[in-house]
């Protein structure tokens, strides 16, 4: 975890501290006026590898809908629109699953003042988890053009963990024909679902795409939609 107080972390412009909200009780905001200020965290990356990259939300009614996160990793970096007015959503909020190479204080996420909305943006700590998968496709570069909104998609699967069969489902705005890849934890292809209703829903029965029952474990869900792609686990049990 990289604190917004840590060391790796270089601030630009006026940040200030706000006290009540955070994930380790407080946290910084950049008001509307102090365009351009930015913040950007580094640390030191052990093992090349691919990660699990989350940001700590804080949310409060006169914040940002725009706050702007960009998340650096070997194939370039994705930009995310963050939502901070949404009450009750102050959490941890996965961004994606990336591929970073070892190395010493590497910056990982920035996030910088561009809002349009709201009076200020709040900046708190950061976290990235070794998932220790390989060989997956690496994840697809999104340009500012294309920004992803993650509160407004969401993959979830039921029920998880499962047995027979699980429902997997992608909920979000025009979703259509899109296939889902699953994948063991060494990253190789187990099945390719095609879409089997209009509401973006699949059915898996723990087959491979020879038709073998696959063993009890946990298997990644991939979607993809316009070169976004939308991750989950899911625990079959036998």
């Amino acid at each position: 975890m990289i604190s917004e107080n840590d060391p790796g972390v270089t601030r630009t412009g006026n940040w200030q501290t706000y006290s009540t909200k955070g994930f380790e009780g407080s946290s910084i905001y950049s008001l509307a006026v102090d365009q351009g200020a930015s913040i950007s965290y580094a640390a030191d990356v052990e093992n090349s590898g691919w990660y699990e990259a989350y940001v700590y939300i804080n949310a409060l009614w006169n914040a940002t809908q725009d706050a702007h996160i960009v998340l650096y990793h070997q194939h370039g970096e994705t930009h995310y629109m963050i939502d901070q007015t949404v009450s009750g959503h102050e959490q941890w909020y996965k961004l994606d699953d990336v591929y970073l190479e070892a190395g010493e204080s590497l910056t990982l996420l920035s996030m910088e003042n561009q809002i349009e909305t709201g009076t200020f943006v709040f900046a708190d700590a950061v976290m990235f988890l070794n998932s220790n998968r390989v060989g997956l496709t690496a994840p697809v570069s999104i340009i500012p053009g294309e920004m992803v909104q993650p509160e407004t998609f969401k993959l979830s699967c039921f029920p998880n963990p499962f047995n027979a069969s699980v429902k997997i489902k992608l909920s979000g705005p025009a979703l259509n024909n899109l296939p889902v890849h699953i994948y063991d934890l060494e990253g190789r292809l187990i099945r390719e679902l095609n879409q089997a209703s209009s509401n973006s829903s699949w059915t898996w029965n723990g087959l491979d795409y020879r038709n073998h029952v696959v063993p009890s474990g946990v298997y990644l869900i991939q979607a993809e939609d316009q070169g976004r792609r939308y991750f989950t686990k899911v625990l079959l049990l036998k």
